[in-house]
């Protein structure tokens, strides 16, 4: 039997790093969390974070940088299999383009992807620079362009704010789909819903505001 591939103990301690600042980010808000907290929880010394990340804002940019590249591919096809189909860009195709990716990590990657989503959703409410200065390397799909051709009467500053409200909700309702005891899913005690139909809720209940515009 061939002998098991090693884990570099270095990659390790990295990914626990991330995993600990990932998780009391989404919990607390970045500002609220000492780089000391996260080397308590993490189980590590202040010298082992620094050598990894030098500080707060390298760990921020390494926890964006390790799930923006995989989402924005996946709606870089979305958007590309659209513009393929020849017909031009409804509101639902929108919604599903800034959602289904996210969903995808929140359902198939579980705790970890619920994890993020929680943590980007604190990046968005505090306006944090540090997400769309990363974002905007990664983000090539034109969705304040496509929210201008189904709204032309809309300006671009109401576009932008629907937009960054949509996020919110994108955000803050995948990051709590599957974790028990969130007040405002005790309804679907009553009337159970899977994951994949709470998803396309999201998306009939996003799309509709969209259609406002």
């Amino acid at each position: 039997m061939p002998p098991r591939p090693r884990t570099d103990p270095s990659a390790r301690t990295r990914k626990r790093i991330l995993d600990t600042a990932e998780r009391l980010f989404g919990e607390r808000g970045v500002g609220a969390v000492s780089l000391r907290d996260i080397n308590r929880t993490a189980g590590i010394s202040q010298g082992v974070l620094h050598y990894h990340f030098g500080g707060r804002d390298m760990l921020v940019k390494a926890i964006l940088e390790r799930w923006l590249p995989s989402i924005n591919a996946d709606r870089r096809r979305m958007y590309d299999a659209l513009l393929a189909s020849g017909r031009a860009p409804q509101h639902r195709d929108i919604v599903e383009i800034l959602c289904l990716p996210l969903a995808k990590l929140a359902i198939d990657r579980q705790a970890a992807g619920r994890r993020f989503l929680r943590c980007l959703a604190k990046l968005h409410q505090e306006h944090n620079p540090l997400r769309s200065q990363v974002s905007d390397r990664y983000i090539d799909v034109p969705i304040l362009e496509m929210l201008h051709d189904v709204a032309p009467g809309a300006s671009r500053p109401l576009i932008e704010w629907y937009l960054g409200m949509i996020m919110n909700v994108i955000h803050a309702t995948l990051g709590d789909i599957g974790r028990p005891g969130q007040p405002w899913q005790e309804a679907l005690n009553a009337t159970p819903l899977t994951p994949q139909e709470q998803v396309s809720a999201l998306v009939e209940f996003i799309s509709d505001g969209v259609n406002a515009l």
